[in-house]
């Protein structure tokens, strides 16, 4: 059996606010790169797709910026777990983390619910707590998206997260929803490449 993750893509203009207003790119491939488009059906049990999809739970795509003529490179994963909320998002939401290298705007870290409504203030934030490997709990902020997304927060300062990501094995990551409270997320780290090597992508 093939698992195939699909990460939805954050629709209009998704970057964070912020003083300087930047605007980020709106085209986010999220869609994984297969980890076993290269294995040839039948030559390994589930186990095996199993014990590869625990050891290599980043997926890596690289796509072109029409502005600039370069690429955008991004890594990313979901939750292990998920979380049931009241209807109209009941079912099963899962968190995902996506770390993007843009050419115009940089490195972010992105949080993206597959269901569901993120709490944070538009001008001043929100607080996202995360613990690597069990260790003490560090407090980052959420920035809301320009398009004012409910869906997704951009997580700040990104470079101590991206850090403890590539340290780290595992992770707990807690943000607030509407009319759900705080809700945790675990993630499998484990194998971050960042910057991902040509072989990743």
């Amino acid at each position: 059996m093939r698992r195939l993750v699909i990460f939805c893509a954050l629709l209009a203009a998704c970057s964070p606010q912020s003083p300087s207003g930047t605007e980020l790119d709106n085209k986010m491939d999220l869609s994984t790169d297969d980890a076993l488009g290269r294995v040839q059906p039948g030559t390994i049990n589930q186990a095996a797709i199993d014990d590869l999809l625990a050891n290599q739970p980043w997926s890596y795509s690289s796509s072109k910026d029409d502005i600039s003529s370069r690429n955008i490179i991004s890594a990313a994963t979901t939750s292990t777990n998920s979380v049931n909320f009241s209807p109209p998002y009941d079912g099963g939401s899962t968190l995902q983390i996506y770390v993007r290298n843009h050419p115009r705007s940089g490195v972010d870290v992105i949080l993206s619910v597959s269901r569901g409504q993120i709490v944070c203030d538009v001008s001043d934030g929100c607080p996202i707590m995360a613990a690597f490997d069990g260790g003490k709990p560090q407090r980052f902020t959420g920035r809301v998206p320009s398009d004012y997304s409910s869906s997704a927060l951009f997580v700040s300062p990104s470079g101590r997260f991206i850090d403890n990501l590539r340290r780290s094995s595992r992770a707990v990551i807690e943000v607030g929803f509407y009319q759900e409270g705080q809700q945790q997320f675990t993630f499998n780290t484990k194998n971050l490449h960042w910057p991902p090597q040509p072989a990743d992508l």
